[in-house]
């Protein structure tokens, strides 16, 4: 159902009008929450499990070569890091996120087929 992820993910975003920072774009895919579903659907709990990713796991499975990547200013001290401003930014894809995908289901609905042994006859509604 939501199946727009990665590159396209960003590029829908970009369309929209917002720019996610490569930066953000790693956290989010290392997360797995570099999704349409994810982010229609991202809370406060996404957020703290986010954040405690970011603290606790992340720098002790990358290479320290990639940290600036992730981290930017906390790259020394990972266990400090905060998303500063990237907040806001991940408050406006959330928001966006589920008016896009409140599109896409209301596009992905099938149509009703009339079925063509059921019809509307005013005499099947007379009482027997």
């Amino acid at each position: 159902m939501f199946q727009v992820h990665g590159a396209a993910l960003w590029d829908v975003f970009k369309d929209e009008g917002v720019i996610v920072p490569d930066d953000l774009k790693l956290i989010l895919n290392a997360t797995k929450l570099d999704n349409l579903y994810a982010l229609a659907t991202f809370d406060d709990s996404d957020m703290k499990q986010l954040l405690t990713f970011m603290t606790d796991t992340l720098h002790l499975i990358i290479p320290e070569e990639d940290r600036e990547k992730y981290y930017g200013l906390f790259k020394s001290v990972p266990q400090k890091y905060t998303l500063l401003g990237h907040d806001k930014t991940l408050s406006a894809m959330t928001t966006l996120a589920k008016k896009l995908s409140g599109k896409i289901i209301k596009t992905a609905q099938p149509k009703a087929k009339a079925d063509p042994n059921l019809h509307d006859d005013p005499s099947s509604h007379a009482k027997k």
